[in-house]
Formats: structure tokens, sequence, C-alpha cells
């Protein structure tokens, strides 16, 4: 019976608890009592990694433990999921051999991978999910497969269609698959057998949160643009090449903001080699490779020629480079790249690679969208980690996007829930891989990206916003929709450091009333050429209380109710009997419910008086200033 159970662990006023699933054991040898330890250094890591990126310090426990193992079906490692008020929050990968982990994502609704092999296995005609094997095959650090006892493969890749695929796709060599279904360490869940609090206990709080874990972390500030995802292309362009999916998002990154354009343009100009046909919902779908070399030419003869920025490959791609593209030194911003990863093809019957015609290693790779880096220290090992624009759709709200084609939602705050971090050393130790990039000189984005409304009421609207590099001035025009424009006003902002532009808007400046309120903004350098310009930001605004009310009155006392001003963070019913003026006077603080204000106000408040009774409503901002005040009639209790 498996058993379910938790124990918190306290640091910085912040809650982070581990949960294991296991199977109880009344015999514990050596083998299970070894891999408790793994399992337990295994959940360590996993809650070391994510302490950067839990900006929201979220309350983080750990479940669905899975064994991960390599093709030769010996025990590699350990998939474990995260979980956040019970509900799946991205996965962590835990290598045995060099006690780090070795892929990451925290974000909402992303599962462990193997919760979706399972969900591929259904896709499947010939796979029954229900007889899978418990491991995860980890296949040079881009894709995941498992089996099922018939020997059908299941693989995890953005290249899977629902048409399903054929039987020499979903085999294996036999005596592998021998292997690996005949392993002990596969065929059950990851044990723990005994107690569970020593467990816990082993995990302090040292060892979770400590100063010197991590040495640097960067996030491209922008990078919530338009990085498509492979659902995208198919259901929308009818089309799908890893390599343009992530020079689109890069060049919407740059300002060129027609997504759909760019994609068919790189598509249909770069060009695409060794298409394939597909049809998918009844739709012709066309999949393809690309050369980065001709991918190159193409982006800086049609898109950089007018600028100073130019595509280069890097064919020795180190993990300094790709710290210094993305965290600014060579490029003057930070700046996503184009990772390549390419895997040599091995022929089992020849214990060889595979060679193409030319004599040349035939490779099967993909592109990603470079956006993010991160150091980490463990057992005085220094860890390189990749963060990669995750193609997956990770939720519901992907690609949802403005009319400027950025992403709805996601913002600098949250980037790294949409990246997946892998490790770049565990990465290029594989001799079947290769590691290569395209990057940039003199790259910045040309975008205003991440706008925000920090604070909207009657008296004044913030807004940030990030702008491109070189900006000086920003100006934010702004008008009530009902004046059709002729209480526009140009707002100026600040720019500050990283980018940021802020502007706190004086709505004394335009016609109060309850209305929605547009703001444009635009970005210049410091000659006052235009730079950006992004439209539009509407909010809303009700400067007034409204819709008051009193209930419930009796010969003790009467409750009021009244809608509040958009803004309100306090609100105060000032209250006295008319009987000897005001020397009962008692500013009562109301219970907010949203939008709503409600206060009872009882007799025992005011000494018990009978009589007439008045009351007022102030509406406080955050800033302590007055929103709104209403009168209201009085009342009397006998």
């Amino acid at each position: 019976m498996g058993l379910f159970k938790y124990r918190k662990i306290f640091y910085d006023s912040v809650i982070i608890s581990m949960v294991l699933f296991f199977f109880c054991s009344t015999n514990i040898s050596a083998e299970s009592k070894e891999n408790n330890e793994q399992i337990t250094t295994a959940c360590i890591e996993a809650l070391k990694i994510i302490q950067p990126i839990n900006t929201e310090k979220l309350d983080v426990k750990i479940g669905d433990i899975y064994n991960v193992i390599n093709i030769e079906g010996n025990l590699d490692g350990y998939s474990l999921g995260y979980f956040v008020d019970g509900k799946p929050y991205g996965y962590a990968i835990y290598n045995i051999s060099s006690n780090s982990i070795r892929e990451f994502m925290f974000c909402p609704e992303k599962r462990n991978l193997y919760k979706e092999l399972e969900e591929k296995a259904e896709e499947y005609d010939n796979v029954d999910e229900n007889k899978l094997i418990n491991g995860i095959v980890y296949e040079g650090g881009i894709d995941y497969c498992t089996y099922d006892n018939a020997g059908n493969k299941v693989e995890y890749s953005e290249d899977y269609t629902t048409e399903g695929a054929s039987d020499e796709e979903n085999s294996y060599n036999s005596e592998e698959l021998d292997d690996i279904i005949c392993n002990k360490n596969v065929v059950t869940r990851s044990m723990y057998g005994g107690d569970f609090d020593s467990l816990c206990d082993t995990i302090k709080e040292s060892d979770i949160n400590s100063p010197s874990t991590f040495s640097n972390w960067s996030v491209v500030p922008d990078s919530g643009l338009a990085m498509i995802t492979y659902n995208y292309s198919i259901a929308k362009l009818k089309c799908y090449c890893c390599g343009i999916t992530a020079m689109t998002g890069i060049l919407n990154w740059m300002g060129y903001n027609d997504i759909d354009t760019i994609y068919m343009n790189l598509w249909n100009h770069s060009p695409v080699e060794e298409i394939e046909e597909c049809v998918i919902n009844n739709e012709m779908t066309y999949y393809g490779g690309v050369n980065n070399n001709k991918l190159i030419n193409y982006v800086n003869n049609s898109y950089l020629s007018d600028s100073n920025t130019t595509a280069y490959a890097d064919y020795d791609l180190t993990y300094d480079e790709i710290k210094n593209h993305i965290g600014n030194a060579t490029c003057g911003e930070r700046a996503p790249f184009l990772l390549s990863i390419e895997l040599k093809q091995y022929d089992n019957s020849t214990g060889d690679w595979m060679y193409n015609e030319d004599g040349k290693t035939i490779t099967d790779g993909h592109a990603v969208v470079a956006l993010s880096y991160m150091n980490t220290k463990s057992n005085n090992t220094e860890n390189h980690y990749v963060g990669i624009w995750n193609t997956w759709n990770i939720h519901s709200e992907d690609n949802k996007t403005t009319d400027e084609h950025l992403l709805k939602y996601i913002d600098n705050l949250h980037a790294s829930k949409s990246i997946r971090y892998i490790n770049y050393d565990d990465l290029i130790k594989f001799e079947n891989i290769h590691v290569s990039g395209i990057m940039f000189k003199n790259v910045q984005s040309k975008n205003i990206k991440e706008v925000k409304t920090i604070y909207a009421c009657k008296n004044n609207i913030d807004l940030v916003c990030v702008v491109p590099n070189g900006t000086r001035y920003v100006k934010f025009p702004t008008w009530s929709m009902a004046s059709n424009g002729s209480d526009v006003f140009w707002h100026e902002g600040v720019v500050g450091a990283g980018n940021y532009a802020t502007v706190s808007i004086d709505m004394s400046k335009h016609n109060i009333s309850r209305d929605y309120y547009a703001t444009h903004i635009y970005a210049y350098d410091a000659n006052m050429k235009q730079l950006a310009k992004y439209s539009t930001v509407l909010n809303y605004v009700d400067p007034y209380i409204s819709n008051v009310s009193t209930e419930k009155k009796t010969i003790r006392g009467y409750t009021l109710t009244c809608k509040l001003p958009t803004g309100t963070t306090r609100v105060d019913f000032p209250t006295w009997t008319s009987y000897n003026g005001q020397d009962d006077l008692q500013f009562h603080d109301a219970t907010l419910n949203g939008d709503t204000a409600y206060l009872t106000i009882h007799k025992s408040m005011h000494n018990y008086e009978k009589g007439v009774y008045n009351t007022h409503i102030y509406a406080f901002n955050s800033r302590n200033q007055t929103i709104d005040i209403v009168v209201l009639p009085t009342v009397e209790l006998k």
C-alpha cells in the first residue's frame, strides 16, 4: 500500500516541504538503503536548484519519484515532480553519477515527465499504457522514452504527432530492450523503506538554502516575447522546423513583430531541407530541417542588413560564451541566441556511427532559444545550466498574444516558468552530441515589453515596462475613452536601471469619470529618434463610492455596505450620534471583500445611545490619499 507523508522545513519564514511516495518494507536490504540515500540526496538537490527562481516563495513539495535509466537498462537517476498546493509545478531530473540535477523546470501545470509519457502511450494503438515499465530512458539530453512489456517504445518528443508511429519507430534493439525489461531497478517504482521522519531529518536548513549555492543567475529580461511553440506552428502555419521556430522568436525579440510572416519567410527562403509530409486533422502538414549557414545568410541579408547586428555561427560553443551572450558582456544587452543540439546516429547492426554518401555522420538534432543561464555549486563542484524556451505546450495560456505579438501571460518576473533548464556540462559529455549556436553581435531588443499596471485609482495610474537599450526618453500619452482623445496628455516617464521605465500618470490632467483610460508608450533615444512604440494599455477607473445600502437595522445597530472606487486599500466609516455632538466620534475600519466594504455599527460602540446616528464613508488609496467621500443618510435607533 502506498503511503503519502510530508515533513515541513522552515527557513527565512519560507516553508519548504518534501513529499515522497513510497512502499513500506519490513526488511531493508543494503541496496535499498543505498537507494534511500540517493533519493534523499536527489530531493535535497531538487529543492536547492529552484530557490533562485522561486521568487514567490511558494511552499514546494516533491513527489512522484520515478527511475531514470540509460539505454543499457541501468539505473541512471531519478525524475522528481514538484508540487505546489497539491498541483504539479514542474520536475527535476537527478543524475546519480554526478550528484547533480541534469535538467529541471519550475512552472505551473508541468508534471513529471513520466506522467507525460503515460499520456503519450494512450495515443499509440499498439502500446498498453497500463503495462508500462516504470522507468524513463534519458537519450542524450533531449528526448525521453519508456517501454511497455511488449517492447513498444513511447517517446517524449515535440515532433510527435497524433498520427502514431510505425512499428520500426516504436521498436528498440532487442538485446538492450531485454536488459531494460529485466532490470530490477526498472520493474518497480523507486522504493523507500524505513523511518520517513529520519529521512526528512537528514535535510537541513543549510543544505537547501545556502548563499554559496548559487554564484550567478540571469534571464533575458523580455523572454516573454513570442517564442512560439511547436503547437502554434502546426495548428496555425501547418509546417514545423525547430530552427525556424527558434529564429522567429529571436527576431521577434529584436522588434520584428509579425511572427507569422517571419516564420513563413524563413521557411520559404532559408531553405528548409528534408521536408516530410504528414496529415494532421485532415490537413497536410510539413516537417523539415534547416541548414544553419543558410539560415544565417538569409537573416543577415533580409532582416539585419540595415543594422549593426550580425548573426554568426559558433561551432565550438563554450559555457562562458553562452554566459557572455546572455549576460551582455559582448552584446550590449542581455540577449537570446539559437542553440543547436545535434545527435550522431548510431547503427546497432554495425556498432558504428551512421554515415551518408559523403562520408559525414548522419545527425538528428534540435534547435531551441537559449534565454537564461544559472551557475550552481554542489559538493565543491560548479554546475552550469542553460535555460531554453520550452517549446512543449506548457499550459493553456501559451501563445495568447497581444496585438504586438507579445505573449500576454509571461513577464520577466515569471519568465523562468517558461524555461527548461538543462545541465550544459552533462549535455556535452555525451560522445554522440555536438552543441553549436547561432549568436549575434551588437544585438538589442527593439520592443517595448513587459508592460504592467502597478497601481490604478482616481488619483494616479502607475505603469512599468522594459524599453529598448539606448532609450533616454519615454512618454506615455493617455486619454479617457469617452473623450475620444480630447483630454489626451503626454506624461513623462523615467528610465531606470535594467531598462525599466516607470510613470505615474496624474489623473487630474484628464476627465475623471467611470471610464477606460488608454495609454500608448513611445521610447526615444538621446536625439529624440523613436526607437519603439507600444499600444494600447487599458485601465478601467471607477472614482466613486457607490451602491451604498443600510441593512439589518435592529434596535442594536445596523450594517452598511458599499461598492468601492478603483484602487481602494482602506475604508473608514466615521460615525457619531447627534446627542452631545461628536463626543462619541469613532473612525471604524470597514472589512473589505474585493471591491465591496461592509461594517456593522452597534450601539455598544457609542455608549448605547439612542437617537440619530451619522455615518460618512472615506475611501483611501495605498498612499493614504482620499479617493472619495460619501455622506450617508442618518439612521435612527430606538
